[in-house]
This record gives C-alpha cells, sequence and structure tokens, in this order.
C-alpha cells in the first residue's frame, strides 16, 4: 500500500505518495543547490508561531536557479499540478519554499492557511526519513483550535522516505493537521526500525491563493 497504517480507504485517495519521485543523483543536484543557500542562515530554535523548531527556510526562486535544478523542480511541479483533481496551471505554483530541519528538530501539528496557499500542499523529502502524522480537527477556527487527541484509531502516521514526494488534498489537506515529528514524539505506530532521526530537507510546493 502506498499510505501509511491507520489511513481509511475514504481518506486513502486525499493522500498521494510517491515513494522515489526523483533520483539520487537529483537529490544530490538539488542539495549541492540548496546548501550554500542555507549555509548563511543558522538553525532557529523556534518559529514565531511556534509550529517549527530546530530550523532553517529559505524560498528558492527558479528562475535563479541553473537550468538542470529548474527542470527538476520544473518537473516536480508538474507531477504536483496532474495529481490534483482541478489540474492547476503550472504558472499557478508559488515559487518553492525549502525547510532544513535540524536532527532534533520538529514541525508541530498545524493546517497551512488558505491566506498563503491554495488547495495544493506538497513535500519532497531530501536527505532523511521522518515521520508525518495527520491528524482530524474538531475545530477548525483558527482563533480556537481543538484537536483530537492521537491515538492508532484518530491519527494517520506515514513515513517520508529520503526522495518520496507527498500531497495532500481535499479532507486530509484543510481538515487534518499535519506534522512531522521529532526524536521529542511519541509515535503511534512503531517506525524505529524504518529509520534514526537525522537532518532533514524538505521542498515544498504549493499554489496561490
Amino acid at each position: 500500500m502506498p499510505w501509511s497504517r491507520g489511513i481509511s480507504k475514504s481518506l486513502a485517495k486525499s493522500l498521494v505518495y510517491i515513494r522515489s519521485a526523483i533520483s539520487e543523483e537529483e537529490e544530490r543536484l538539488l542539495v549541492a543547490h540548496i546548501e550554500p543557500i542555507l549555509n548563511k542562515r543558522r538553525y532557529e530554535k523556534g518559529h514565531f508561531d511556534g509550529v517549527i523548531s530546530a530550523y532553517k527556510e529559505v524560498e528558492l526562486i527558479p528562475s535563479q536557479s541553473p537550468p538542470d535544478v529548474r527542470a527538476v523542480l520544473r518537473r516536480l511541479a508538474e507531477q504536483v499540478c496532474l495529481n490534483y483533481d482541478h489540474k492547476p496551471p503550472l504558472q499557478s505554483i508559488l515559487p518553492p519554499h525549502v525547510v532544513d530541519l535540524a536532527a532534533d528538530g520538529n514541525i508541530s501539528a498545524h493546517v497551512d492557511s488558505v491566506k498563503h496557499g491554495g488547495p495544493i500542499l506538497a513535500g519532497l523529502s531530501l536527505l532523511s526519513t521522518r515521520v508525518m502524522r495527520l491528524k482530524r480537527e474538531l475545530n477548525t477556527d483558527e482563533n480556537n483550535a481543538t484537536t483530537v487527541s492521537a491515538t492508532a484509531e484518530t491519527a494517520i502516521e506515514q513515513v517520508l522516505h529520503e526522495r518520496s514526494l507527498y500531497m495532500l488534498k481535499d479532507v486530509l489537506r484543510y481538515e487534518y493537521t499535519h506534522s512531522i515529528l521529532g526524536p521529542q514524539d511519541v509515535m503511534i505506530h512503531n517506525h524505529t526500525d524504518t529509520f534514526a532521526f537525522q537532518r532533514r530537507i524538505s521542498i515544498i510546493f504549493r499554489d496561490k491563493p
């Protein structure tokens, strides 16, 4: 199955997961381009909204990237567009957002605001494997958010392998929080034999609001 334990058949179509979206050579190409940009920044202890810890983040401008990097990013963006029912034009995709997560970092449960992006939310994993948890919200009001406590029945845990691409659609995009677990988080399902916590770079694709 392309999805992890805990997801029902009705939700499966809302999570697209491609295990090997890029080759090892393409991963090296992307990392070699991104690393010098990230090296100009230092790891932040926490985000202003408390969502991310031990991270760096930058925006990739395709027009300022080498042609081979631009070609990989374009192919991924095209693949993302094709997997959404409304088939958005490539021009609607925003410049990719890069998050460098330290080995001890994590991303807490949140729903990406509709103020900053449309229905598309996709992520490419580089350098290492992590687990993404999806959890249904009881109340989606931004000023009074209450979530269901995580159990094996309420939480979906998707292993995000190195070089994999995930896409959240429909109900998983808007009605479920998503988080990237860190070493301080308790996993509902046992994935500890799958990976060790290491530094992870992700490239996030969104479309215009």
